[in-house]
């Protein structure tokens, strides 16, 4: 239980269904392993990234394309004005920027360690 719970910090909604039990048994349950139980709406990093995915989903089927990042590049290419990719996209300019420095970041290899130093 604290491996699902605590570890891969999963919700306790999504841990309830994966059990196939309530939500108020999994919180008994929890509470008897002495598990703290997280408040509601907690932030987990799993939770941020299956938003951002499901953002990005809805933000390509808007724009009928199957690979939003190179929507966006392309649409950057034409010139196109993060306000008006925005308003296409029906998303705020800082998702935008956010996203776009998702692609660069996705464009520098890992192992590219430049510290300027010389030989």
């Amino acid at each position: 239980m604290r491996a699902l719970y605590v570890r891969r910090e999963i919700s306790l909604e999504a841990l309830a269904a994966e059990l196939g039990v309530s939500r108020r048994i999994l919180r008994r349950a929890l509470s008897a392993c002495a598990i703290p139980v997280r408040s509601s709406g907690t932030n987990t990093p799993e939770g941020r990234r299956s938003r951002v995915a499901s953002n990005i989903a809805v933000a390509a089927a808007r724009v009928e394309t199957p690979d939003l990042f190179v929507w966006l590049a392309a649409r950057r290419r034409e010139g196109w004005s993060l306000a008006k990719i925005a308003t296409a996209l029906g998303r705020s300019v800082p998702w935008i920027r956010s996203r776009l420095a998702d692609m660069e970041r996705a464009a520098v290899p890992a192992t590219a360690n430049h510290t300027g130093g010389g030989a």
